[in-house]
Order: C-alpha cells, then structure tokens, then sequence
C-alpha cells in the first residue's frame, strides 16, 4: 500500500507541475473570481493522473 501511495504522489506531484505551468499566476491566487481557474487546474491534474495511471489500476 506504501507503494501505490509513493506512486500516485508522483503522479500527482507531475501533473501539478505540467498544469500549473500552462497557467498564469493571477489564475491561481487572485481576488477577482473571473480570473480564478483552480476548478479548471484541478480537473486538468485529474485528467493527467487517470491518462498516466490507465491500466496499473491507481486512478483519482
């Protein structure tokens, strides 16, 4: 189980860095609501993991 944990914080370590990378600052902590993008970055980190873990049974 220590494993699998290790392997999806990789995972997950990786696709938040692509993500957040494709995004500007402003997008990830700011005060006007139409600028924020966190629903948007959280799912794009999501679809990363599940693409990466198709197949060895660790999706989010």
């Amino acid at each position: 189980m220590a494993e699998a944990n290790e392997v999806l914080e990789g995972k997950v370590r990786s696709a938040q860095n692509a993500v957040i990378g494709m995004y500007a600052f402003n997008n990830l902590v700011t005060t006007n609501e139409e600028d924020l993008k966190l629903d948007a970055i959280e799912a794009d980190m999501r679809d990363r993991v599940d693409t990466d873990s198709e197949g060895d049974g660790s999706r989010l």
